[in-house]
């Protein structure tokens, strides 16, 4: 007998082994699939909406992480429809009107703990999981673990690290899932020198990751993860995170984007925190922004020698801890540490300084090596030093070659003469300082009609109030924006779009 001529009843009962994955594409097969799958159709649709976007928060702002595992736990369906998972922290600011990713569960619903059964459907979940068997992790250790966690959790004890093993036991169930924020305490994990429960949590990290790179099977935990989003979204001098943290995420086939905040990739035997590539394999990325971030060439080379696709790069600076990267050298870490890997496939770059105590060693003063950009954004700071093929150098360790005359800001070279002709937009922002300004725009008309026949657009950007720059864009037809966003006016380090752009897909960056 074939599909269709089976009774109705049996035919519904086919139509739901179809759930979770499999029933749009059955539905949809022919007319009397669909009519008998109306029931099946609505409840995917219930439950595509109730779990698709979801992060570990009450209403009120109560943490609760434990409990994604006891919904899962039971109905098994539920793991499938998670698309988009956010862990927030005890430590991070909630704000209900600007959560995107609210837990559809109300604060009664927190009571399984002290159901017996209850309990012991989570812990047979987490038990069963093959990933603490290929890891070699005590089962029952890491139950006891998350126990701890969760006690800690619920108290609201935000001076001790998150629920990580909860979060990891949870990431290792979602085959559908495509952005993950992990939680602020993620930093610590993947560190060879780490304690014994933190290795103990990379090693079964590795595990899921690496089951979700080998198989080629999708439907399998972190199988379709797109984008991560920034464990931590505070930035200041004293904030820092090693970027070698979001590295086992990177050779995952399906990862196209990465978004993180206040990490360090800079080897200095001192201040810095070094990155390590240790996978043979390269990444898929095609999209990285780092906003308020502190890497050096080299430390940015170790990344992007192994992201060959790379297509959108965002960076800005900022000066770390104890001085790191006090002095910092944009045209070093450009040229070497972009253009060298990846200057092929770049289409779009924003360079930008949040914060720098020091100086910039050596300018930017070529943009040639990425011959497909086509929108740039960058600080005018960021050109405010000697080219790197004059010899000179700016900074601590300062250096002018005998016999020359040093460097100085008349110096800098017209932004048209350093662009590609794949150029078609381009931003300014600048803080005030015509002198710099002047040299960089300096030729940009003639170059727009001699050459950049493409630049459609280039924009001038000032803070409200300063508007020093009128008259010098007038001269050479290109126009000026001030800064008119209510949310940013007052803050100069989101004068960059990009970083506005930035800061509200993440949920907003709090500066500390």
């Amino acid at each position: 007998m074939g599909l269709l001529g089976l009774p109705p009843e049996l035919l519904s009962v086919v139509i739901d082994e179809t759930l979770p994955c499999d029933l749009e594409a059955f539905a949809l097969t022919c007319k009397t699939v669909y009519h008998n799958a109306a029931s099946q159709i609505r409840r995917h649709n219930a439950l595509k909406r109730k779990w698709g976007q979801l992060d570990n928060v009450h209403p009120g702002g109560m943490i609760d992480t434990l409990s994604l595992l006891f919904e899962i736990s039971c109905d098994p369906n539920i793991a499938y429809y998670v698309e988009h998972l956010s862990f927030r922290s005890l430590s991070e600011p909630y704000d209900p009107l600007t959560s995107l990713l609210v837990f559809p569960r109300t604060s009664e619903d927190r009571g399984f703990r002290e159901n017996e059964d209850g309990m012991l459907r989570v812990k047979e979940l987490v038990l069963a999981s093959e990933h603490l068997r290929r890891a070699n992790v005590d089962a029952e250790g890491w139950w006891a673990k998350m126990l701890v966690d969760d006690d800690s959790e619920i108290a609201g004890e935000s001076e001790v690290d998150d629920a990580l093993h909860i979060m990891i036991s949870v990431i290792g169930l979602l085959p559908n899932l495509k952005t993950l924020k992990m939680f602020t305490g993620w930093d610590i994990v993947p560190s060879s020198e780490g304690s014994a429960t933190c290795k103990d949590m990379i090693s079964v990290t590795k595990s899921i990751l690496q089951c979700a790179q080998d198989s080629l099977d999708r439907v399998i935990p972190l199988g379709k993860l797109e984008t991560i989003l920034p464990f931590t979204k505070r930035a200041g001098y004293d904030v820092r995170a090693p970027l070698q943290c979001l590295e086992p995420f990177m050779t995952l086939t399906s990862l196209r984007e990465i978004f993180a905040v206040s990490c360090i990739s800079v080897d200095d035997g001192y201040t810095g925190i070094p990155f390590h590539w240790s996978s043979q394999l390269n990444s898929q990325l095609r999209r990285l922004e780092l906003a308020h971030c502190c890497i050096d060439a080299d430390g940015l080379a170790a990344l992007t020698s192994h992201t060959p696709l790379l297509e959108v790069f965002k960076y800005s600076h900022e000066t770390k801890w104890h001085g790191c990267q006090h002095d910092w050298n944009p045209g070093t870490f450009l040229e070497a540490g972009l253009a060298t890997h990846c200057g092929t496939s770049i289409t779009e770059l924003a360079l930008t300084v949040d914060l720098l105590y020091g100086d910039i060693e050596n300018g930017v003063s070529s943009l040639h090596s990425f011959p497909k950009l086509g929108t740039l954004e960058v600080d005018v700071q960021v050109f405010c030093g000697p080219p790197l093929s004059s010899g000179q150098q700016l900074g601590m360790d300062a250096k002018v070659p005998d016999g020359d005359t040093p460097w100085k800001t008349e110096d800098i070279p017209c932004i048209g003469s350093m662009l590609p002709e794949s150029i078609y937009k381009v931003y300014i922002n600048t803080h005030g300082d015509m002198r710099p300004l002047e040299s960089l725009v300096k030729d940009i008309r003639y170059q727009r009609e001699s050459r950049l026949q493409g630049l459609e657009k280039v924009i001038v950007r000032e803070l409200p109030g300063d508007d020093s720059a009128l008259e010098l864009v007038k001269r050479q037809g290109i126009e000026l924006e001030i800064l008119d966003d209510p949310d940013y006016t007052m803050d100069s380090t989101m004068m960059p779009l990009w970083k506005r752009e930035f800061d509200r897909l993440v949920g907003g960056v709090v500066n500390t």
